[in-house]
């Protein structure tokens, strides 16, 4: 009897060929446990083609010993040409035994892209590894234009030169103007932090915005979200109104959440919730007509993010005393 964890793999590796344009090298990538218990898998997208990628990775993670396999697929942000740039994911409630990560599949579409920008890392002994495990250094523009929306990836090694994690830079950069220098952090999970010997495979990305494809009354909602934190497992109410997630920050700092939802009404007016509790938030809407509720994920927070508030394209507004406004094209009784 085959194995199931080997034939598995054995499918991977059939359904993707041995090299592609745009990939996930063997050697950078793994998966652990992070300090709250949950499956982390870490990476980098290497493209190696010549026009910008937008990439999805389908990491699959099977039983060791043989038996089920879990599988789920992530999109991320383009990558230029010619780059890599590091991923981190989670699968929150992963429940097999002896966890086994399985060979990632990798598809792309061409995405648009400029030039990158400017923003380079600067290598000197301002790039300071602290006794924590958490990396310190500067970055500096130097294109001819603003950058703005900037964030420092990095691959985290051991001394023995196993992948521990992959890490952000804590700022988001705004504006960061020719010749302007920054100061950026990157701090591991805890759980990984004493071993933290090196960083690597530093990046700039000029966005960091993820895509969680969820289901609304049937039908496809897809949304976007910024956050160091992460969110998983979307599921709306029966009338559509409250998005429910899975949530976790691992870091010891308090982590900024950006979530950006399609206009279903001029009137949607949100809230939110942290297991049960409500939370204090900002709202607004961006040039593109998409919504944004923007609260902070404590320390360490794990749990249930709640949304509520969320309508249908063309529901009404509420008239004097809370009741639906009248459709002025209504031919009834004045």
């Amino acid at each position: 009897m085959v194995d199931p964890l080997v034939a598995a793999a054995v499918i991977l590796s059939l359904a993707a060929p041995a090299y592609a344009e745009v990939h996930v090298p063997a050697h950078e990538y793994a998966g652990y446990f992070d300090s709250q218990g949950t499956y982390t898998v870490v990476g980098a997208i290497k493209n190696d083609g010549g026009g910008w990628a937008a990439p999805r990775v389908t990491v699959t993670v099977g039983e060791g010993g043989g038996g089920r396999t879990v599988s789920e697929e992530f999109s991320f942000p383009p990558v230029p040409p010619s780059s890599e740039r590091p991923f981190k994911v989670k699968l929150p409630g992963l429940d097999l035994r002896d966890p086994v990560l399985l060979d990632p599949e990798v598809a792309h579409e061409p995405a648009p892209g400029g030039d990158p920008a400017g923003v380079e890392v600067i290598y000197d002994e301002t790039l300071v590894l602290h006794p924590g495990g958490h990396k310190t250094g500067r970055i500096v523009n130097n294109g001819d234009l603003p950058a703005d929306g900037v964030r420092v990836y990095a691959l985290i090694y051991s001394e023995e030169g196993d992948l521990l994690d992959a890490g952000r830079s804590l700022e988001l950069f705004r504006d960061v103007m020719p010749g302007e220098v920054r100061e950026f952090t990157i701090v591991p999970d805890p759980a990984v932090a004493p071993r933290a010997a090196y960083y690597s495979c530093f990046a700039i990305g000029e966005s960091s915005v993820l895509r969680v494809d969820a289901e609304r009354r049937g039908a496809p909602y897809p949304f976007r979200y910024d956050s160091g934190a992460w969110f998983a497992y979307p599921a709306f109410s029966e009338d559509g109104g409250t998005l429910d997630m899975r949530a976790q920050n691992s870091f010891p700092l308090g982590m900024p959440v950006n979530l950006e939802f399609p206009r279903g009404s001029d009137s949607e007016e949100f809230s939110v919730e942290l297991n049960g509790e409500p939370v204090e938030h900002r709202q607004s809407i961006d040039d593109m007509g998409n919504w944004h509720v923007v609260f902070e994920m404590p320390p360490y927070a794990n749990g249930e993010v709640s949304i509520s508030g969320f309508e249908d394209p063309g529901a009404p507004r509420p008239g004097p005393g809370g009741e639906p406004a009248r459709d002025p094209g209504d031919a009834g009784p004045a």
